[in-house]
């Protein structure tokens, strides 16, 4: 480790000093984070017998519905609606909440879950694919957080993290 780097406190990857973002997980860096040790791994066994996993829920505005996914660790989750010429869908279909209409593309944006930390990445989409009203640069993962408000051409989501029973599932 260089004695000018800056570690990153959510992720422990080692950035330059002058790099404001952490390069991996784009989380806000400082000088306080110079020179410290990365966190320990987060021992996520399943306590006393639970059985949960990390979910996602999209709720979507103007709409009674929410979209819920589990999140594993070093996946990919496409968005977009279903594709009528290749008859392909992607793992979150947006085509139920007019999505054609509201400028969903059919692979619009996806979400990168790694590291158990959760980024969202436009692919080039024809509407744009928005954080908090701040528009995505297309190829470039941006972090996503609890309570972020996700914009998918005109389809507006509010994120939420939660657990979810995988008896359930």
């Amino acid at each position: 480790m260089s004695t000018h780097s800056i570690i990153c406190h959510i992720c422990g990857y080692e950035n330059t000093p002058e790099t404001p973002l952490c390069i991996r997980c784009q989380a806000v860096l400082n000088v306080a984070t110079r020179n410290v040790a990365p966190p320990p791994e987060l021992d996520d066994t399943p306590k006393w017998g639970s059985k949960t996993a990390r979910a996602l829920f999209l709720h979507v505005h103007g709409s009674n519905e929410s979209l819920s996914i589990t999140l594993n660790d070093n996946v990919d989750i496409v968005i977009g609606r279903y594709d009528t010429i290749n008859d392909q869908y992607p793992d979150i279909d947006l085509t139920s909440f007019d999505a054609e209409n509201k400028g969903v593309s059919r692979r619009h944006s996806k979400f990168i879950y790694y590291n158990q930390v959760l980024r969202l990445e436009d692919l080039g989409s024809s509407n744009g694919t928005y954080i908090n009203a701040q528009k995505l640069i297309p190829n470039q993962a941006r972090l996503v957080r609890d309570g972020d408000e996700i914009r998918f051409g005109h389809i507006v989501a509010t994120v939420q993290f939660g657990e979810r029973d995988l008896d359930d599932l």
